[in-house]
Formats: structure tokens, C-alpha cells, sequence
């Protein structure tokens, strides 16, 4: 990506498309708010913390394609039911209070 405005523009445009794929409004308003958030903090910054800023977002970028693309998955499955994940085993406190030992 090239450290301009327009690179910085583009790289928010990719946001603005993923938001748009994820499977649910609230996970959707969520990833709009939190990019318009992010570059609006980073609008007015150095040269160097621009490299860095960019360099994190396009870190972020990378993990929201990989978590669309489960919660995708998991929605055409049936296991995304009203934004959360049902149908899935029990884990932490909640496994060991279902744990029961063999006889």
C-alpha cells in the first residue's frame, strides 16, 4: 500500500467492504464504527506514526477477512443464530460443570 492519502483511502475503502460481509447488523456497525474511529485518530500524524498506523491496520485487515469468513461459514452452517454462535461444545467453567465421570 503506498503511504499516501490516497493509499490511506483505499485501505479504509477495504473496511468499509468487509463490514459489509459480515453476517450480522451488530458485528457490521461494529467493524464501521471502530475503522471511521481508527482513521479518524490517525488523520493528523507524522510521517513515521503513519507508517505505523498503516502497518497495524493492515495487521487489523488481515484478522477481519479471517473473521468474516468464519462467521460466514458459520451462519450458512446454522451455527450463528441472532449474532451469537450456538451448537458448539461447552468450554472453560461450563464443561467442567457438565463433566460428569465415567462409570
Amino acid at each position: 500500500m503506498e503511504p499516501t492519502r490516497r493509499g490511506g483511502l483505499q485501505l479504509f475503502a477495504q473496511f468499509i467492504r468487509l463490514a459489509r460481509a459480515m453476517p450480522t447488523t451488530e458485528r457490521r456497525d461494529f467493524v464501521l464504527r471502530k475503522a471511521r474511529e481508527g482513521f479518524r485518530a490517525n488523520r493528523c500524524v507524522s510521517e513515521v506514526e503513519s507508517i505505523a498506523a498503516r502497518e497495524h491496520a493492515t495487521v487489523m485487515l488481515d484478522q477481519l477477512k479471517i473473521q468474516c469468513d468464519h462467521l460466514n461459514a458459520c451462519a450458512k452452517g446454522g451455527i450463528l443464530k441472532n449474532g451469537t454462535l450456538v451448537g458448539t461444545k461447552p468450554r472453560g467453567a461450563e464443561a467442567l460443570r457438565q463433566w460428569q465421570p465415567p462409570e
